[in-house]
């Protein structure tokens, strides 16, 4: 029989988180990565959730960079301005999350749906 190891990453994985805003730090940042059909490129952002640990990753693909501006908002305070942006500059900072109750392949998943900054998050009201 073959031995697995199970990280307590792996067995947040399938915790799920009820619906709300959580305050998390983002702890990687990928590089450029190709998508499965190799027609655009991912970038993938990981978020820890700070009341568990829970790590989440949300992906942001070539074909509308833009829709990291609400992210870079939250984190920096400002507008996202046209132009180049280095990503590497997200890793480690702060930042609230709305967390959401997804169904993926048939099984419910958390997956984010935006973003606010620090430590602002529970002064919103979830309407889910």
């Amino acid at each position: 029989m073959p031995i697995i190891k199970v990280t307590q990453a792996d067995l947040l994985k399938s915790k799920l988180l009820d619906p709300g805003y959580y305050g998390s730090q983002i702890i990687k940042v990928s590089g450029l990565e190709k998508t499965k059909d190799g027609k655009s490129l991912n970038v993938v952002i990981t978020f820890r959730i700070d009341e568990v640990g829970k790590e989440i990753d949300h992906y942001f693909n070539s074909q509308a960079f833009g829709m990291i501006s609400p992210l870079h908002k939250a984190v920096f305070n400002k507008e996202m301005k046209e132009g180049e942006f280095d990503t590497d500059t997200l890793n480690m900072k702060k930042v609230d999350c709305k967390i959401i109750v997804d169904t993926y392949q048939g099984s419910l998943n958390n997956k984010i749906e935006g973003w606010l900054p620090y430590g602002t998050g529970k002064e919103q009201k979830t309407h889910f």
